[in-house]
């Protein structure tokens, strides 16, 4: 997948919007220590291979357009200064295929799953696939504003995150809402 020249985000806002929504988000739901089996219900609707972080633009461009294809008519796909839904799926994908890219081994494969249910796609699971089975998803509190975040960042805008490893390859997988963000706990 080559770098396209006017690659960006499918929507435009502000980066300060994001950190702010993300730091008012509780953690996810995630495995932080036990790695859990994949959700159920999902199928394997698209593949994407990724080899650096060069590839991320279009890679995110192609995730919001397979996801835009499917989406009801009533979900936000995003306008203006605030994040949409459509903004948290899409930096949970990249967050996680560029932790892959990162830590892992390559190749990396980010994977689309879609409900087997038929009706309204409401929610859907991002997965990455790499060959590192040995070093594990951490989620870190902390970090820096620009780093070290990603998977508490993925915990907190996913309904789940986890992660399970093979003999020879290593998962890391989101659930996410298609049309709101998770409801804060409590």
């Amino acid at each position: 997948m080559a770098p396209s020249p006017d690659a960006g985000p499918p929507t435009d806002f502000r980066r300060d919007a994001l950190n702010e929504a993300v730091d008012a988000q509780p953690h996810g739901r995630s495995s932080a220590g036990e790695a859990e089996e994949f959700p159920a219900g999902f199928a394997l609707d698209r593949a994407w291979d990724v080899d650096t972080l060069d590839e991320l633009a279009d890679l995110r461009q192609a995730v919001a357009r397979r996801v835009t294809e499917v989406l009801p008519d009533d979900v936000d796909r995003g306008s203006g200064d605030a994040p949409s839904a459509m903004d948290h799926m899409l930096l949970v994908a990249t967050e996680l295929a560029s932790n892959a890219i990162r830590h892992g081994r390559p190749p990396v494969l980010l994977r689309l799953h879609l409900p087997t249910t038929g009706g309204p796609v409401r929610e859907v699971v991002v997965e990455t696939v790499d060959h590192d089975t040995r070093r594990l998803p951490q989620f870190v509190e902390g970090g820096h504003r620009d780093g070290g975040r990603g998977m508490l960042l993925a915990a907190r805008l996913a309904l789940e995150v986890s992660w399970r490893t093979t003999a020879t390859t290593k998962h890391v997988w989101a659930r996410l809402r298609t049309d709101q963000l998770r409801q804060a706990e409590g």
